[in-house]
């Protein structure tokens, strides 16, 4: 849907941004799913001798590795290789990768680019000039010719190594990140974990954000090229705020699928528990580690001589087990594995900052906490933990298992997160039921849990399955304000500056939104800014009110680029700017905010800032008017768009109107389902005060 310059390269590549290739549909592409065989070339650099170390490298690489061998590629796997090493590697692709089949390399580690050219770091790099770098680094063209040569039929490129430039006071090293990079001959597809120029962060936990969901989106069966790493640049940029979005160069024709489906159905356990859940992540490794693992932890299980059988096959295999570093402050005997890789941001009861969903290395994760709880049976904060983790990959059955138990012992993130799931549903699992919702919800919000809390209080605000209650909702508004929750805070101010539930107080509401904008509530600084900028509640400051909305949108808000759209669309306090008011109208709308797709299809329909497509205007109508069916015939974004749906269907032929909308509802099944719980409880990063100015997303000053 929406354009990145930083993100494509070319036309194919526009489906995994968002927008809907318009006449480059995927029924266009050959049906193979495999191209033949798989062959990986993976390499982790971390231990240097003299640039600075990288923690993650080496565990990503073992990761990546472990994930591709499950999935049929034979993977040639190295760890803190040196110049020669990566030279030796390189010359050997042409015996490795398979005529006609599928060669794939990742590399983790320190990456820099000079004049536009990237090299990648090997172990043993010592750098006086940049000559120096030509000559002991790796050039990664150089790399992907090699590969291209090989006389397979794609080329997969990951490169997760642009975290920082360890070499940056060596004249003409300077340069941030990596370069772009475009294919060299056949079909090709190049993967950067930032975009061009920017730096990737390496990570607190065992594996850096773009590895760990990377690792994640290759786990489930189906999952086509495209689609993994369309779920990963989303994933890592809700998970950063936006301040690493992955990007992409694609020359691609045929589908590749990474992990095809079994022909037979896979089926649930017939009966559920702590060692079936193990063995079903663990059943398709070829890590001797995980089998020894198993067979220590739960010698019992009927699967015991299947496990021994299997670490008999792979005796001799090195292991791939990660590392994972245990924060400061804390010991071993303080905190655990799983909680370290898994915490919830919103459990009140975590022991770490928490890990956001999109980035969870869910294959890591289930792993440590199914041998953690072996040691704890009816520990219900490891049974949640558990239970999240199958959730993140879809694993719904069991996770309502292990959410039921923590439930029974008590544990609030697991009873309100069953209240959430009787809300909504959850897949095949759970059916939305109201009143089972509350119940949950009651006994979470009555255990101090502040996402209860906030639920609750929507329920009595809006009398969804109890009697509509303003000041019933303040209530428990007030109560997860007082946990300091920045989306309490939020809506607290929200009622204060509406008067619902309490008198109307317009500088309580200031005060509140301050105070939640402080702890990084991206509405909340959206909202203030917007009241600066009205004057009427308080005193008028535009620049104030200008600033705010720029930095909620720097942030990652969904609402706050629209209202700078408007800002340039109108002209009344910025200069009038149609393109402007397009590209900020493109990035709220790319967010799913139902409202900037409205605008950005009558800007579609009418020209203004961008040349006319119909197409995409009817895309955009449609998209509104889906997202906005659940709030009600009476909602204006609802009547609107239908109304310029139904009017702008006269543009196009029966065919064009089908074709756009299969385009439409593939992309909100990609973008939008999956993140619309995460959209309401998200919180920034914090930083609230504009301590420098701030520009627009078309480098004018504001």
């Amino acid at each position: 849907m929406l354009k990145r310059r930083d993100f494509l390269a070319s036309t194919a590549a526009l489906a995994i941004a968002g927008r809907p290739s318009l006449g480059l549909t995927q029924d266009r592409y050959e049906p193979e799913a495999g191209y033949g065989p798989r062959a990986a070339l993976v390499i982790g650099n971390g231990a240097y001798d003299v640039a600075p170390q990288l923690d993650n490298p080496v565990n990503d690489a073992r990761a990546v590795t472990g994930v591709l061998r499950e999935i049929g590629f034979d993977v040639a796997h190295r760890e803190n290789a040196d110049f020669q090493d990566m030279r030796g590697e390189m010359a050997s692709l042409g015996s490795r990768f398979p005529q006609d089949g599928v060669g794939l390399i990742y590399y983790a580690g320190h990456g820099v680019q000079v004049d536009g050219v990237n090299y990648l770091l090997p172990r043993d790099i010592k750098l006086q000039t940049v000559a120096d770098l030509k000559e002991r680094a790796l050039n990664a063209t150089e790399l992907l010719n090699a590969a291209n040569r090989t006389g397979a039929a794609l080329t997969i490129l990951v490169l997760d190594a642009c975290r920082n430039n360890p070499f940056g006071d060596i004249a003409g090293a300077s340069g941030a990140g990596l370069a772009t990079m475009n294919q060299s001959q056949g079909e090709t597809f190049i993967a950067f974990a930032a975009a061009a120029g920017k730096l990737a962060f390496d990570g607190s936990g065992a594996n850096s954000p773009f590895t760990a969901s990377l690792v994640s989106a290759l786990d489930p069966p189906g999952q086509e090229l495209f689609d993994v790493f369309r779920n990963v640049r989303r994933g890592v940029r809700l998970a950063t705020g936006g301040k690493q979005i992955p990007f992409v160069n694609v020359s691609v024709e045929r589908r590749f699928v990474f992990r095809l489906a079994s022909a037979e159905p896979v089926r649930e356990p017939e009966v559920l528990s702590n060692d079936e859940t193990y063995w079903r992540t663990i059943r398709e490794s070829h890590d001797p580690d995980d089998f020894k693992s198993f067979t220590k932890t739960y010698p019992d299980s009927p699967h015991v001589a299947e496990a021994s059988q299997r670490l008999q096959t792979l005796e001799g295999q090195p292991s791939l087990r990660q590392t994972v570093p245990i924060p400061a402050g804390k010991t071993a005997s303080q905190i655990t594995r799983c909680e370290i890789e898994v915490d919830d941001p919103s459990d009140p009861d975590r022991a770490t900052d928490g890990v956001h969903p999109a980035i969870v290395n869910t294959r890591l994760a289930i792993r440590l906490c199914s041998e953690a709880l072996a040691e704890d049976l009816e520990n219900p904060k490891l049974q949640y933990l558990l239970g999240r983790g199958l959730d993140i990959t879809r694993r719904l059955e069991e996770a309502k298992f292990f959410f039921e138990r923590a439930a029974d012992g008590g544990y609030s993130a697991a009873i309100t997160t069953l209240g959430i799931w009787y809300w909504r549903g959850r897949g095949d699992v759970v059916v939305p039921d109201l009143d089972k919702s509350v119940s949950f919800l009651q006994r979470g919000a009555k255990l101090g849990n502040p996402v209860a809390q906030i639920v609750l209080g929507n329920f009595y605000q809006r009398g969804l399955s109890v009697p509509e209650s303003q000041e019933r909702a303040v209530f428990w508004y007030e109560k997860a304000a007082a946990a300091k929750y920045p989306a309490a805070l939020d809506r607290l101010a929200a009622m204060y500056r509406k008067g619902l539930g309490v008198p109307a107080d317009a500088v309580r509401a200031a005060e509140l939104y301050r105070e939640a904008g402080e702890l990084g509530n991206t509405n909340a600084i959206a909202t203030l800014g917007r009241m600066y900028l009205d004057g009427k509640e308080i005193p008028r400051d535009e620049d104030r009110g200008i600033a705010l909305l720029q930095q909620s949108t720097d942030l990652n808000n969904i609402f706050a680029p629209f209202h700078l759209g408007r800002l340039y669309q109108r002209g009344t306090i910025v200069t009038k700017n149609p393109q402007c008011a397009f590209a900020y109208y493109q990035l709220s709308a790319e967010r799913g905010f139902a409202q900037a797709m409205v605008a950005l299809g009558q800007m579609y329909e009418a020209g203004e800032g961008t040349p006319q497509d119909l197409e995409q205007a009817y895309f955009q109508y449609y998209v509104a008017k889906e997202l906005a069916i659940d709030r009600g015939p009476t909602d204006t974004v609802l009547r609107d768009a239908t109304s310029f749906l139904n009017a702008s269907a006269a543009n196009l032929t029966g065919a064009q109107r089908d074709r756009v909308e299969a385009e439409a509802d593939g992309w909100i099944e990609m973008n939008i389902k999956k993140v619309e719980i995460a959209r309401t409880f998200r919180t920034a990063v914090p930083g609230f005060v504009p301590t420098a100015p701030h520009h627009s997303l078309c480098g004018q000053p504001l």
